[in-house]
């Protein structure tokens, strides 16, 4: 069930290495938060194989980097159900939260595309190395946007 949570106090979430991900239909972005340093890391984008998969592999990944949360980006609520990434990163937020004992928390991740690519554009990347990163650097500013404390949804897992 995904539903509003009393936040935590903003300083609690720095002491927490966490992992964001940045869910599409091809590609998951993917940042962590390198809590030495306090930043958000661009890590890595997971070509999509289907959820169980992705997830199987994801959660591999958490643990290889010894990550205690899941942050995952919730896009806008589209006007065409069908084209709805919102609901896509609601099922898959879901669906992790019933695969790992790590608490799954939802943000909202309204233009952290454009933000990265705009950055990466100043950076003069374009093109296909543009595209080839984007996704991971989007993740980076939905754990970003937790880190500071913005407004999560807690995911917990189905009973």
């Amino acid at each position: 069930m995904i539903e509003a949570e009393n936040q935590p106090i903003v300083a609690d979430r720095r002491a927490i290495r966490a992992m964001a991900l940045d869910i599409g239909r091809v590609r998951i972005g993917v940042a962590y938060h390198d809590e030495q340093v306090d930043m958000a890391v661009p890590e890595l984008v997971h070509s999509r194989k289907g959820t169980k998969s992705d997830i199987s592999r994801l959660i591999e990944h958490a643990d290889r980097l010894q990550c205690e949360h899941w942050v995952v980006g919730l896009p806008p609520a589209s006007a065409q159900p069908k084209n709805c990434s919102a609901r896509l990163a609601r099922n898959f937020a879901q669906a992790l939260a019933n695969a790992d004992r790590r608490p799954v928390e939802m943000i909202d991740e309204a233009n952290t595309s454009v933000e990265a690519s705009d950055h990466l554009k100043l950076l003069g990347l374009k093109g296909r190395k543009l595209k080839a990163v984007i996704d991971k650097h989007a993740a980076a500013r939905i754990l970003d946007r937790w880190l500071a404390g913005g407004q999560a949804i807690n995911v917990d897992p189905d009973s």
